[in-house]
């Protein structure tokens, strides 16, 4: 399981993912600017979320999220449970209980989120829009491609992930015997 972190004060202007590795960790779904209206999403088989909720830290002083800070890295296969979520902002709506599955092989991810009792699964084929950003393309349960700035750290036994566009920094911890193949460049 994952375990907790004291998300202690930290005066600065602008997060890294290290910071957010070291205090807590989130970012929350909003993908980059598109004209086109996307067709609704097919529904994907759900997922059960065994996951303690995450630690939930919010910035409120107007500092933000240095995307720069992002630099990728080597994602192994694996599943990632969501440990701490870093919101800039005064509230925070998004999921506290969450998983990524990870499959480098196959070039694919699977995510399922929880959001009190509301639930979301969404699968997505992956593929780098460069070599700090992964690009989701959905199959089922979203409409429209994710990009996510990513950092990959702890000899990929964590991975900070900041959907472009959001609010939220979301810190994942690779469990114990998850597969090691790697989503390399």
């Amino acid at each position: 399981g994952a375990g907790g972190r004291d998300a202690g004060p930290v005066d600065a202007s602008r997060w890294t993912p290290d910071d957010v590795a070291a205090d807590a960790g989130a970012r929350e779904a909003a993908p980059d600017a598109g004209e086109a209206e996307a067709a609704p999403p097919r529904a994907c088989a759900p997922m059960a979320v065994e996951a303690p909720e995450a630690q939930v830290t919010l910035l409120a002083d107007g500092s933000s999220i240095d995307e720069e800070a992002f630099l990728g890295g080597e994602l192994a296969s694996g599943t990632y449970v969501l440990s701490q979520v870093v919101h800039f902002g005064a509230s925070y709506a998004g999921p506290t209980r969450e998983l990524w599955i990870v499959d480098a092989d196959a070039e694919t991810l699977e995510i399922a989120s929880r959001v009190g009792d509301a639930a979301s699964d969404a699968r997505f084929a992956l593929a780098k829009a460069s070599p700090t950003v992964l690009t989701g393309f959905p199959s089922c349960g979203a409409a429209a491609p994710s990009n996510w700035n990513y950092l990959v750290t702890d000899a990929g036994g964590t991975l900070s992930v900041n959907q472009r566009g959001s609010d939220d920094i979301l810190l994942l911890t690779k469990q114990a015997g998850s597969a090691g193949q790697v989503v390399g460049p």
